[in-house]
């Protein structure tokens, strides 16, 4: 582990030398819904519900212990580069107050704050300043009334009952530190330091009375260590602390300092921290969780998850964070995709498993006519990343078909008869000629990628900067925007364009001679994307826009505002405009040529169409139980510009009171509103929010969790109503299916089946071939209008032709011509308005882009097929429907003999009615369990071909969809 010892000191060096940059435009950052860097703390609240991660990707996530979903994420004020990045964390034992601190980014020169949360809030409420320079550890007193902090080589402890700015105690010592912890009593403290030495740190009894004191002698220092030591824990009885170090050592002391016995790990240790109970110590071995029995240090379970085959780095599955809750749970969080588990500390037993959409990209080659391949793996043996898709900018399309090697370009390491030469073990060097060598500085970090350009000039891919780099050596400008180490660069064909791939889960395109950056492309694990300029404008797959967002800083004193991208579509969504920008290599040229053939599009900022804001005032707080079917809410909404639309939204759907709440003419004019009203709870959890518009944009407001009991009866059931629309015999036989009608059938056969099971009562409207004309679809849809309650659940399924005419969806029905669609054909906005205000969970099937048997293409016109925006738009917080598509974009929906089925349906009764989903085995398929089935079996069963795409509001948590016992 010699490695991982010099590349962690690389990272406090680069951060220390990094320059700070203060960003007070709105920034644009990935989303993934999950960490994209390293985890840097874990904690559990008090009741064991939330789980608190925190990040050096500069946010703060809450996730919910037994089911890990995403329920909140808070963000501080952030920067450019490093600026802003989460480096400790500590939550006050009552579970209210939870103080963050990492890189500072600098409005003045008061020094580093630690950032205090109202965690039931989300708000900022205090800031603890005057740290010289990067916040490394925090730790707070057992009784909360104190909070201690390390910045360099200073530690401060401050009273939690005046949030001042200046500290109580100041310990002061030669060395840097890494770690602390308070002793249980608070008559101690502990630190881990860089010369490879703790200290053990005398506090005076009445630290109220210190009087800003300085303690600049420790009562004991402890030499165990020969390298850095790194973690450091106080058991909660007070008998032992616990430490480790950069050279693989765990060591077991007594509270007073006296060395008891080293615990055997072969690997660093990433983390050190006693149970609850003290009976047990976690200590990270790289990968690897073990659990110690104390005061033995005799192993009692290894915890392996976190360990990957095969590793860029010899810490890239490093667990980086851990906690215990009561006597059953861990939590721990490592490795290069930032993921978490909980699990059983007795068992092993994995409760729950987070992470994001995010991937490590680790290898990048140009093909010709903008054409990208990319892979998010490592191949130890050839020890670069193979190349597993592709992405066409020329077209703004993902395939994920194996990218074959020859036809694209990785890198150039030879340039007339120079070899570049990278040297294991020299870190810092990349070799050009033998009289001509690049030299990182600290700050750079390691050499991770390089490429001579077709001039002669080498351009550098390292931990943190990428550059371009004479013939000479000397460096002639740098690309900035990366966040993480560069794994990979290529060039394009004719040298103009630069490709990095990143740790930081993007790719971007430069333009070499001008060093722009044109365009960076974000691709989730569920194969949906999104493409952006640095401006904001962007393209994206139908679910893409989530996985990017504006954050607005307010302030070192108050928590950041966060936008996902769709809150801005009409501002922003240009696919056009980023596809000119990178052809023509430059924006601003880009820019001029669009708005000639698009005269309605202006130049903006976020800050200018801002949506409304909502203030809610009842309820307060979050969550809250009532055993009362009625539930006062009030809430203030403000906009700089008329308030245009206002939905009042329960579990997702338009409250079924007022719905869709549309304003009068009258009160459109006015930029407030205000909601005082009685809404209907459904029996459990109810997830309250606010859906506001103004004439620029609409976003949906804070979530607020009702839990309504119902007192004195089993909870009730649901009803489903379901409508299932299968086409295969049209009136024109050319347009006639196979497997249209029958696969409408199946579905219906499936949920019929659930009466009595997860739903009360199942009602139908069953619509095949012939009897599915337009008049009679619309009569389905009404039908379900006027009979589905909150309370209920509505499917429908449709399997039939849909057709993009220009821009306007339409499904085909029985009766339909394609030569007169606007009077024949089912529209998609009519659809979607009725669809969207039911007040009922409302889930879609659509399956609308045959092509009959595999190999058989009916359409030359591929635009005609395309029902991204469809979807995009029926999915979105505004309409609220969950949609799973059979295909998305230009694909086709593929059937064949073989399966009597289409793949999309043939795929959804396997998870449904065999039970192949029920991945929890709890005999309940949920969305997200359809979900993943349904896209893995269709790619097998097409061999990629064709990728179904489940498509929700932020709004809608958990959907169970059938049961199976």
């Amino acid at each position: 582990m010699k490695y991982f010892r010099t590349c962690y000191w690389i990272v406090w060096c680069f951060l220390l030398l990094s320059p700070n940059a203060y960003a007070a435009e709105p920034i644009l950052v990935i989303d993934p819904h999950g960490h994209s860097s390293q985890i840097s703390a874990l904690l559990f609240t008090p009741d064991g519900k939330t789980l608190i991660s925190t990040s050096w990707d500069k946010t703060i996530r809450l996730w919910d212990v037994e089911t890990g979903d995403l329920r909140k994420t808070l963000r501080h004020q952030i920067g450019a580069g490093h600026d802003g990045e989460i480096h400790a964390a500590a939550l006050s034992p009552d579970g209210k107050i939870l103080a963050v601190g990492g890189i500072d980014c600098p409005e003045d020169d008061a020094g580093t704050p630690v950032y205090l949360f109202d965690l039931e809030r989300g708000e900022v409420i205090g800031l603890l300043r005057g740290h010289p320079d990067i916040i490394g550890a925090l730790d707070f007193s057992r009784d909360g009334k104190w909070l201690a902090s390390s910045s360099y080589t200073t530690i401060s402890i401050w009273d939690m009952s005046q949030l001042t700015n200046e500290p109580v105690l100041i310990l002061e010592s030669e060395s840097e530190m890494i770690d602390l912890a308070f002793a249980p009593d608070t008559q101690h403290l502990v630190s881990s330091h860089v010369d490879g030495k703790l200290r053990l740190w005398k506090l005076p009894k009445n630290m109220a009375q210190a009087e800003h004191q300085n303690i600049t002698k420790p009562e004991k220092v402890m030499t165990k260590h020969a390298a850095n030591a790194s973690r450091v824990d106080y058991s909660p009885d007070g008998k032992y602390i616990v430490s480790g170090d950069f050279d693989d050592n765990v060591f077991l002391w007594t509270s007073k300092g006296k060395f008891q016995k080293q615990l055997d790990v072969v690997d660093t240790p990433g983390m050190v921290v006693f149970s609850p109970d003290s009976k047990q110590v976690f200590a990270g071995e790289g990968g690897k969780a073990i659990l110690f029995s104390i005061p033995k240090g005799k192993q009692e379970l290894t915890f392996e998850q976190h360990v990957k085959p095969a590793q860029r780095t010899a810490f890239s599955s490093m667990v980086t964070a851990a906690a215990f809750y009561s006597s059953d749970l861990i939590a721990t969080a490592g490795g290069n995709e930032y993921e978490i588990y909980i699990w059983n500390r007795r068992s092993g037993e994995v409760k729950t498993h987070i992470v994001g959409q995010g991937k490590r990209v680790e290898a990048v080659a140009f093909g010709a006519d903008l054409h990208l391949a990319f892979g998010n793996t490592f191949d130890v043996q050839k020890q670069e990343g193979p190349l597993e898709r592709s992405f066409d900018f020329a077209q703004m399309q993902l395939s994920q078909k194996l990218p074959v090697e020859q036809t694209f370009n990785r890198y150039q390491t030879e340039y007339q008869g120079h070899t570049l030469q990278y040297t294991f073990g020299k870190w810092y060097e990349l070799q050009v000629t033998p009289d001509v060598t690049i030299h990182n500085s600290p700050s750079d970090g390691w050499v991770r990628s390089y490429t001579f350009t077709s001039d002669g000039s080498i351009i550098v891919g390292s931990s943190q900067v990428l550059k371009l780099h004479r013939p000479d050596g000397s460096v002639l400008r740098e690309f900035v925007g990366h966040t993480g180490e560069i794994w990979a660069v290529s060039l394009s064909q004719d040298g103009h364009l630069l490709a990095s791939a990143s740790d930081d889960q993007t790719m971007k395109i430069w333009n070499i001679a001008t060093g722009e950056c044109l365009a960076t492309l974000f691709i989730a694990r569920d194969r949906e994307w999104v493409c952006w300029t640095p401006n904001g404008y962007y393209a994206a797959s139908a679910g893409g826009e989530k996985y990017i967002g504006w954050q607005i800083n307010k302030g070192l004193e108050a928590a950041a505002e966060f936008y996902p991208v769709s809150v801005f579509r009409k501002q922003f969504y240009h696919p056009e405009l980023v596809k000119q920008t990178l052809a023509l290599a430059s924006f601003d040229q880009a820019f001029a040529a669009f708005i000639q053939t698009t005269p309605k599009i202006e130049e903006t900022t976020v800050t200018q169409v801002l949506p409304p804001k909502v203030q809610w005032i009842l309820p307060e707080t979050s969550p809250i139980e009532t055993s009362n079917a009625l539930l006062r809410i009030q809430a203030e909404i403000n906009s700089e510009t008329p308030l245009t639309l206002v939905k009042i939204l329960v579990n997702g759907r338009t409250q079924a009171v007022k719905r869709g709440l549309t304003l009068p003419a009258q009160q459109r004019e006015v930029p407030h509103h205000t909601i005082d009203q009685d809404i209907t709870l459904a029996p459990g959890q109810n997830i309250l929010s606010i859906f506001a518009a103004n004439e620029n944009a609409g976003a949906t407001s804070e979530e607020r969790i009702v839990l309504y009991h119902i007192t004195g009866q089993e909870e009730l059931k649901p009803d489903l109503y379901l409508i299932s629309i299968g086409i295969s015999k049209y009136l024109l036989k050319n347009l006639e299916l196979v497997y249209a009608d029958d696969d409408a059938r199946a579905i219906s056969r499936v949920f019929q089946a659930q009466t009595g099971k997860l739903y009360k009562t199942v009602q139908m409207k069953e619509l095949y071939d012939r009897e599915a004309t337009q008049k009679n679809i619309l009569q389905a849809i009404e039908w379900v209008n006027q009979s589905a309650t909150p309370n209920d659940v509505v499917i429908i399924f449709v399997a039939a032709h849909g057709i993009n005419d220009q821009g306007r969806y339409y499904i085909l029905p029985a009766d339909g011509l394609v030569e007169d669609l606007a009077q024949t054909a089912v529209s998609w906005p009519d659809f979607a308005d009725i669809l969207g205000n039911l007040p009922a969970r409302v889930l879609l099937f659509l399956d609308t882009c045959h092509s009959g048997q595999i190999g058989l293409d009916v359409s030359a016109q591929t635009s005609q097929r395309d029902n991204t925006e469809a979807i995009r738009e029926l999915a979105s917080d505004d309409y609220g429907v969950v949609i799973l598509a059979a295909s998305t974009g230009r694909e086709f929906s593929l059937e064949d003999p073989g399966w009597e089925h289409g793949a999309f349906t043939k795929a959804v009764l396997e998870a449904l009615e065999q039970g192949k989903a029920d991945y929890s085995n709890d005999s309940l398929i949920h969305l997200r369990e359809l979900d993943l089935y349904v896209a893995e079996r269709v790619e097998a069963l097409t061999n990629g071909e064709q990728h179904p795409t489940t498509q929700k509001p932020s709004t809608i948590s958990r959907f169970p969809i059938v049961q199976l016992r």
